[in-house]
């Protein structure tokens, strides 16, 4: 996961704690657990991404219910890429 927010760049699990604060109740308490080592943090979000697949199943699109958040998907790398 990559996450740019007030011009950082923020990587696997503090993006996701990142997130998380984003969130609301019941979901903030969540962030929490960036008191964690990082290291232990971007373990333990390397396994979940490596099973997600297995445990919420892949799918080829999703819907956006908001038109207004259609700008926000990001469809095409290559205008971000050299």
């Amino acid at each position: 996961m990559l996450l740019v927010q007030d011009g950082k760049t923020l990587t696997k699990s503090t993006a996701v704690f990142e997130l998380f604060a984003q969130l609301k109740q019941p979901y903030k308490f969540l962030r929490l657990l960036s008191m964690l080592p990082t290291r232990f943090t971007d373990f333990c979000y390397k396994i979940i991404a490596a099973k997600r697949y297995a445990w919420f199943g892949r799918h080829e699109s999703f819907c956006i219910k908001d038109p207004t958040l259609e700008n926000r998907v990001i469809t095409s790398l290559s205008q971000y890429l050299d």
